[in-house]
């Protein structure tokens, strides 16, 4: 639990690598601008907005609710200082790309699946994950679909966990067995900016 606690507070970095996970790089490089070409792109995109202002504020004003979040990539590369938002955003055009994040907690059905119980009893178990994103750089580097990620993973930990057990314990420990899963899951995903609220 303390590491997602790190990784929370490292929110409004501009990692996209995770120092300690297990074979990723050890270190990132700095960010060091977009350089000649890209400054003198930056450049003339900024003159284009300002000469057909008030007309560009279409194309280069974004409103940003209370539960989003929003990760620029600028020529390509993560911009430092976090993800943006809530309120007004300002992007430039052709060279901005932008990646909307929802905060907000996503509930999931896994499909029915069969399990054999440690007693060699087949059972057909499904669950409801509950998740939500805590640190939109992480998660929009690591996937494209966050919450399917974590669906899929909660499937394959449900199914390993229970498979380990006798079906009097999980008849008799589901709520147990849910804390158990919820603290693999904290282990495994904290690195990747999605945490889980609850899987039942």
């Amino acid at each position: 639990m303390n590491q997602s606690k790190k990784y929370a507070r490292d929110n409004d970095t501009n990692a996209c690598t995770v120092k300690n996970e297990p074979g990723a790089a050890r270190s990132k490089e700095p960010y060091t601008g977009p350089g000649c070409a890209g400054g003198i792109l930056i450049g003339v995109t900024y003159l284009l907005c300002v000469l057909f202002f008030p007309f560009s504020l279409c194309y280069t004003i974004k409103i940003i609710t209370e539960y989003e979040r929003v990760v620029i990539f600028r020529l390509g590369r993560l911009l430092p200082g976090g993800a943006k938002g809530p309120g007004l955003l300002f992007i430039l055009p052709c060279v901005d790309e932008i990646k909307m994040m929802d905060l907000r907690t996503v509930c999931r059905d896994i499909r029915p699946q069969q399990i054999l119980t440690k007693d060699c009893v087949n059972i057909m178990v499904d669950a409801v994950v509950y998740s939500r994103i805590f640190n939109p750089n992480l998660s929009v580097c690591y996937f494209s679909k966050p919450h399917l990620s974590m669906s899929i993973l909660a499937a394959t930990t449900l199914r390993k966990t229970l498979g380990k057990r006798d079906m009097s314990e999980i008849l008799c420990d589901k709520k147990k067995i849910a804390r158990e899963i919820a603290r693999k899951f904290d282990r495994q995903t904290a690195n990747w900016g999605i945490k889980l609220e609850r899987i039942e």
